[in-house]
């Protein structure tokens, strides 16, 4: 047996090593970090320098027990000493992680302070200020990050941009943000103080209604969607995604319960585009079988199919049209083309067992359902195999009908004769 003091003795000597490694990195932190944009730093005093190890040293320490209030408070300390951008952008995401949204303002200033050009310094502060309900200074932060990416991007001011540069990255950052209302009502602000709503290219008013739509997407408010949509042009622009706007629409639609509209409006965007986007049409095909009008849907499905051979799903969509609509010697054809495929096996002896029930052969149907071993109708077969019994054991089996038309397995036709 090991002697305890020995055990005890390598432990302290672990921790001690631990300490020596974790002291190590904070003095590289320290040195490469906290000075190394620091043009004054040969000048530090011996002094400084240890005051900035300790509050680096103590921050970092809290950070790993936990407590990130004390190690934001450490850091908010060091960054005042060390006047440090990249210790004050540590500092600040640290707030913002954890939700130390009024300590992280104060750090985001300091930052920006330091870096008034640094876009990111400029994003994080917009954002935190967002976050605190301090809706003006958080959309004068977009002014300026507006005006930072539109001089870098177009330096020569040039009014016939077709995009603005800056209304494109305000956009990207409001749109991960969780907080939707807040951030609507931020972009919103931002446009009327600026009157960025009034003046520019169409081009750029739609951008912006494009923003706003997304934001109040997000937010579910599905009437200012379709208002904001309705506002768009919707003659395409080079790089737009147009689709993606039909769609925000039909879901807006959906939700506010108007579903007629929603079709109304899909059937005539395709009208218009003769070409078609395959994205709308799956849509349609989707809108139609929810709302029971199947035998529409049916057209556009089957354009898809024969645009995509090989895509299965799409044709098992088909077939439980073509079942549906009792369509059944054309869906005994598209189910032998699905046999072709090794992975389709079950979804095929799904729809053929429908098929036999639809016609009446029980018996046959519920063989069908018990071959059905895998895949996403696996669970249906197994309602089905429970429901089919219990109406073969009521019929008793002077009443239960067998045709073996169609049968095409003999192990099956054999398993069921044996039954018989």
């Amino acid at each position: 047996m090991p002697n305890l003091q020995e055990a005890n003795g390598y432990r302290i000597n672990r921790i001690k090593k631990g300490l020596v490694c974790l002291a190590m990195s904070l003095w590289l932190f320290v040195s490469f970090v906290v000075y190394a944009d620091n043009s004054k730093s040969a000048s530090n005093s011996t002094s400084d320098y240890a005051r900035d190890f300790n509050h680096a040293l103590l921050a970092e320490l809290y950070l790993k027990m936990d407590d990130a209030a004390s190690a934001i408070n450490q850091y908010s300390l060091l960054v005042k000493s060390s006047h440090s951008p990249k210790v004050a952008r540590r500092a600040t995401i640290v707030a913002t992680r954890s939700s130390h949204f009024n300590q992280g303002v104060s750090l985001a200033k300091q930052w920006v302070k330091l870096v008034p050009d640094n876009l990111e310094a400029r994003q994080y502060l917009a954002l935190l200020l967002l976050r605190v309900n301090k809706t003006g200074d958080s959309s004068r932060q977009l002014k300026a990050i507006y005006k930072l990416v539109e001089e870098s991007k177009n330096p020569q001011k040039t009014v016939t941009q077709l995009y603005s540069e800056g209304l494109k990255f305000i956009g990207a950052m409001l749109l991960v943000e969780s907080q939707h209302e807040k951030a609507l009502k931020v972009f919103n602000t931002f446009l009327e103080k600026n009157n960025l709503h009034l003046k520019g290219l169409s081009s750029h008013r739609k951008q912006q209604y494009l923003i706003q739509a997304s934001l109040t997407e997000k937010a579910k408010k599905y009437h200012s969607v379709i208002s904001y949509i309705n506002q768009y042009e919707t003659q395409s622009l080079e790089n737009e995604r147009l689709n993606d706007i039909i769609l925000m629409k039909v879901k807006a639609l959906q939700a506010v319960n108007r579903q007629h509209d929603a079709i109304t409006y899909l059937v005539d965007t395709l009208k218009n585009d003769k070409k078609g986007s395959d994205s709308l049409k799956l849509e349609l095909v989707r809108l139609f079988i929810l709302n029971k009008q199947r035998a529409k849907a049916k057209p556009y499905l089957q354009e898809l199919v024969l645009k995509y051979p090989d895509n299965n799903d799409l044709l098992k969509s088909l077939i439980a049209l073509e079942i549906d609509q009792r369509q059944l010697v054309q869906a005994r054809k598209n189910i032998e083309k699905l046999r072709a495929s090794q992975e389709y096996q079950s979804d095929a002896e799904y729809f053929m067992a429908e098929i036999l029930e639809a016609e009446g052969n029980i018996q046959l149907a519920l063989l069908r359902y018990q071959a059905v071993k895998d895949g996403g109708l696996l669970k249906n077969a197994k309602r089905k195999i429970s429901k089919l019994s219990r109406l073969l054991n009521k019929l008793g089996p002077e009443k239960q009908q067998v045709n073996y038309k169609g049968v095409s397995n003999n192990l099956l036709r054999k398993k069921l004769l044996n039954k018989d």
